[in-house]
């Protein structure tokens, strides 16, 4: 498994868009911390997503080992690439990409991928 994203903030679930099918978590600038961290996921075809993680690792699921996650996740289509998510690994998320971002944006400034309505 290759590690794509790790931190020890708190992140939070902030918004999902069903048209475009992006996820946003955050770690707002709060609790001390001067900047914040966006983690953006794209194109996505399914999740089981926690409201909270205190301390936040994404990590990349290899194709070989998608046949033991196929219960959980159903298929992985085409183009896509499974993530498991948390210190745990049991929270997951299909998609086509994932990107992050760490700015000095506050909670009410919208993301750097563009705005998530009623985010």
């Amino acid at each position: 498994m290759t590690e794509i994203f790790s931190s020890t903030r708190t992140f939070k679930l902030w918004a999902y868009t069903v048209s475009h099918r992006r996820l946003l978590l955050r770690s707002p600038s709060e609790g001390g911390a001067a900047s914040r961290i966006d983690v953006c996921f794209g194109g996505v075809d399914h999740m089981l997503v926690s409201p909270l993680y205190e301390g936040l690792t994404v990590v990349e699921v290899p194709a070989e080992e998608w046949g033991a996650h196929r219960d959980r996740v159903g298929e992985v289509p085409p183009g896509f690439k499974l993530y498991s998510l948390g210190a745990s690994r049991n929270d997951f998320v299909t998609a086509g990409i994932i990107q992050y971002h760490e700015d000095m944006g506050d909670s009410r400034d919208p993301s750097y991928f563009g705005r998530f309505p009623g985010a």
